[in-house]
């Protein structure tokens, strides 16, 4: 594919615009995005539905580490954050708060798992740091080493202009919806690599039900009301009162992470099957945060006052 004179990238979302660079990196004649739904690594909301956003990277919060939610390291997890690590690099040329924060904390659920991390934290320092029950929740955690934070819309903004300086990158403003519209563009490229994410697989339910069922994510924006440091917590978590409040994000197979605007964070996943989908999220800060099951650690945190 990489020595094609002109290859189509259908969908222009995190892994289409990932395909995109690497392809002109690679010396691809022309490349160019098809997406209806991102316009240059901007989403745009549906007019069907809304402030909703179709498309899954629109709403990604951007947690990024190698690590399985049982602490291993995943399946060339390594590799992936190494890779990850190139596109980032390149993004922060354009756009230098396209990582938000380098705290990543994942609160333990109990003794017995706190026990476990604790025994992790240990046998790979490299990877995790125990955070004490003294300072962080009643069963404490850990954080974890490599774990960062990207505002995935700033970066996709980012990543489409280090597309621009690779070479020949245009972006078509076009949904190709349907399995014919994607192989109608061989007759003007070379190669058409298919990137839809979701939209992929909301075609092959078309035709493969009910042996496939869909869960849509849906992610909540929360604000911040204050920014302020407060007394106590790990890694001195505001220890210096009048100071700016460090930003950390809590990861506990739901999570909140801090976008690059001062004071928002995103709250996810909420997850419902297509059948009893919902496109109005509860208003309720509370029942967002149960629903979460990260209430504790926002609580620890001192964070709750101030959503």
């Amino acid at each position: 594919v990489a020595g094609s004179s002109s290859v189509a990238v259908v969908g222009g979302g995190l892994t289409g615009l990932a395909t995109a660079f690497h392809l002109l990196k690679a010396g691809t004649g022309r490349v160019v995005v098809y997406d209806g739904f991102v316009d240059r690594g901007v989403p745009l909301p549906s007019p069907v539905v809304g402030n909703f956003y179709p498309t899954a990277s629109a709403v990604a919060a951007g947690l990024l580490h190698p690590l399985t939610p049982k602490l291993k390291v995943a399946w060339a997890g390594d590799d992936a954050m190494a890779k990850a690590g190139e596109l980032l690099t390149e993004a922060a040329t354009y756009d230098n708060k396209v990582v938000t924060t380098r705290t990543v904390y994942r609160p333990a659920r109990d003794a017995d798992d706190a026990a476990s991390a604790r025994d992790l934290a240990r046998l790979s320092p490299e990877r995790l740091r125990w955070l004490d029950p003294r300072d962080f929740l009643p069963f404490g955690g850990v954080q974890i080493v490599d774990g960062c934070v990207v505002d995935v819309n700033r970066y996709l903004v980012a990543l489409w202009e280090a597309c621009r300086s690779r070479g020949d990158a245009t972006w078509r403003f076009e949904d190709v919806d349907d399995l014919k519209k994607t192989l109608l563009l061989r007759d003007d490229h070379d190669r058409v690599v298919f990137c839809g994410g979701a939209r992929g697989i909301d075609h092959a339910t078309k035709r493969m039900r009910p042996k496939l069922r869909l869960t849509r994510g849906q992610s909540a924006l929360l604000l911040r009301r204050r920014r302020r440091r407060r007394d106590g917590g790990p890694s001195g978590f505001g220890s210096d009162e009048g100071r700016e409040e460090e930003v950390v994000a809590l990861l506990r197979g739901d999570y909140v992470a801090p976008l690059a605007d001062d004071g928002r964070l995103v709250l996810g996943a909420t997850r419902e099957h297509l059948d009893t989908y919902s496109e109005t999220p509860p208003d309720d800060v509370d029942d967002l945060l149960r629903r979460g099951k990260l209430a504790g650690a926002v609580d620890a945190l001192g964070l709750r006052d101030d959503l």
